[in-house]
């Protein structure tokens, strides 16, 4: 069985602060568990939001792996941030 988990990410609906709390409790059960953060958009639900840069999702890729995490992906506007293709 394979298990992951998306958090969805935009400044205007959580904080980088609650980002690494999330971070540590996924850690605390398994800090191998891929994750991957997902840049909220606005033609999600929200359209008074702003979409996350790149730059906003590399932040919070380090966030979460400072939180413990050791397999975080990124979704960005210029694809995926992951292990396999770190920039």
């Amino acid at each position: 069985m394979f298990v992951g988990i998306g958090i969805p990410y935009n400044e205007a609906l959580i904080s980088l602060d609650e980002i690494y709390k999330i971070g540590e409790r996924i850690a605390g059960w398994s800090p191998d568990v891929q994750v991957c953060a997902l840049d909220y958009r606005p033609m999600f639900r929200r359209m008074d939001i702003k979409k996350p840069s790149y730059e906003d999702m590399l932040e919070v890729k380090g966030v979460l792996e400072d939180s413990g995490l050791r397999c975080v992906i990124c979704q960005t506007e210029f694809g995926r941030i992951g292990p396999d293709n770190e920039k």
